[in-house]
């Protein structure tokens, strides 16, 4: 069952009938699936998929040296 709220999905409810570890961990594993497969999509609309390693590695560089000035401020 879905409940849902005015701004879309809030809760999935599960029937469990056996191991809630187990199921836990596949549902868990199903969203995170989804969520990559999201992200994957939104990349590529934005042309994300083409930028080579080098280009990654200094985005990277660029984010992880902003924080460092933002934290000894």
């Amino acid at each position: 069952m879905l409940l849902a709220g005015q701004k879309g999905p809030a809760y999935f409810l599960v029937p469990v009938a056996g191991d809630v570890t187990m199921i836990d961990r596949e549902l868990r594993r199903a969203t995170a699936k989804a969520s990559l497969r999201e992200s994957w999509r939104q990349a590529v609309a934005m042309g994300l998929d083409q930028i080579s390693d080098i280009e990654i590695d200094e985005a990277v560089g660029q984010v992880r040296r902003s924080r460092k000035r933002s934290k000894s401020k």
